[in-house]
């Protein structure tokens, strides 16, 4: 966290993850959600695991989070690492479930 804090991106996510501050992403919580997740990707190697452990003491962290947010039971959360760390989802529209390629 030291290295993050310190990088170019440090302010922002500072305030982000300090603060919980929206102002860089209009107030719009998803925005800085999914910003906070790609900071987070990026400096533990993309580790799902670690990403939600750090989210959670984020100042933005929300009940959203764990709210089930995709057919196959994924959480919000789940979701947004995912779509930080390079999974890709597929949905079936015709059978309203969604895989991992």
């Amino acid at each position: 966290m030291h290295y993050l804090r310190q990088s170019r991106t440090g302010d922002r996510f500072r305030q982000l993850y300090d603060a919980g501050s929206l102002d860089a992403y209009g107030g719009d919580h998803s925005r800085a959600d999914l910003a906070l997740c790609g900071m987070l990707a990026f400096w533990t190697n993309g580790d799902p695991t670690r990403i939600d452990q750090l989210f959670r003491r984020s100042a933005v962290m929300r009940a959203k989070w764990d709210d089930q947010h995709a057919a196959n039971g994924a959480t919000y959360g789940e979701v947004r690492i995912r779509s930080t760390t390079g999974e890709v989802w597929v949905f079936d529209s015709d059978a309203h479930t969604g895989v991992v390629s």
